[in-house]
């Protein structure tokens, strides 16, 4: 009897999943979309390893989606502490899986616009045209 209902429940939960992204894309704009990892090792490499960010750095990522970016933050600055904000829930919920043997992240379910980066010193993001277009009023 139990088992005839687990394709129910997966059938269910699908569904379930791709609602939230549905809707949270439709709330934001901004599809949620997992970070290639070239785009990854580009910002890494070419933009924050230039930076000459302090030992200890706060790296906020702003709409962490899926955890790729914040991961990779992680790894290659080990001494910082990296922040990772995620709006939709199931995106943000993967990331907490794929962080939770990161003792240097943190992450927040939140619009990031309700956040305060002030303390950082630097910070990330990997969004639609249209919405970095929105963080110059965020800054």
């Amino acid at each position: 009897m139990a088992a005839s209902f687990i394709p129910y429940f997966a059938v269910f939960l699908t569904l379930l999943v791709g609602a939230s992204l549905l809707i949270s894309t439709a709330f934001t704009g901004v599809p949620t979309l997992s970070s290639r990892r070239s785009e990854v090792d580009d910002i890494i490499a070419l933009w924050l390893e230039h930076a000459k960010l302090p030992k200890h750095a706060l790296i906020v990522d702003l709409g962490s989606g899926w955890g790729a970016l914040v991961v990779a933050l992680a790894r290659a600055f080990p001494d910082a502490t990296v922040q990772g904000v995620e709006i939709s829930l199931f995106p943000y919920l993967v990331s907490r899986l794929r962080t939770h043997h990161l003792p240097n992240v943190s992450l927040k379910w939140g619009n990031f616009l309700c956040s305060d980066p002030s303390n950082a010193e630097a910070i990330v993001c990997y969004l639609m045209p249209g919405v970095m277009a929105k963080l110059g009023d965020f800054f």
